[in-house]
């Protein structure tokens, strides 16, 4: 039977920014106006394009991610010997008795090898972002953690960064 892997579980506002995150130029923070029902900046119509902008809203990132690496290598060796001997003289025995005491040997060898090694990576899926922050120029800091079970093996996905309100897509 297969095992089920452990996965924990925590609420999509506990994902925190990845530490540590460049620091974001901040402008001076202007005090909300006391008094006024109507405040600007927690404005929401009724109508419109539902855009992530305040703390606690969700956005969809999309990754796509494709990476490839290719690489041949090719090698080649030859080797080749050669020996001659022979012997001119032996104690006790004439010279006569030698003439056909040679011995002749070659030998060669060669190789050749190619290799190719190719890698071919593709990424993609989609993780659910929580706005963690809202910067004074209106921009949003995002963070999404996502676990993956696999085969009694679990990937986490950590995800945070800065995004321009302007950049999300409605939908």
């Amino acid at each position: 039977m297969a095992r089920t892997p452990n996965v924990d579980l925590v609420m999509p506002t506990a994902a925190m920014p990845i530490q540590p995150a460049p620091a974001p130029v901040l402008a001076a923070e202007v005090p909300p106006l006391s008094g006024a029902i109507f405040q600007p900046d927690r404005y929401r119509p009724l109508f419109e394009n539902h855009r992530a902008r305040l703390v606690g809203d969700t956005l969809m990132v999309t990754i796509a991610e494709k990476v490839s690496a290719v690489q041949k290598s090719t090698s080649s060796v030859d080797r080749s010997n050669s020996l001659d001997a022979s012997v001119s003289a032996l104690p006790f025995l004439k010279n006569s008795a030698l003439t056909r005491a040679t011995a002749t040997g070659s030998s060669s060898s060669a190789f050749e090898g190619k290799g190719t090694t190719e890698n071919s990576n593709d990424f993609s899926g989609v993780i659910t972002a929580t706005v963690v922050q809202v910067l004074p120029n209106g921009h949003l800091i995002v963070a999404a953690e996502k676990q993956i079970g696999v085969n009694a093996n679990v990937d986490v996905l950590r995800f945070s960064g800065q995004v321009d309100p302007r950049a999300i897509a409605p939908g």
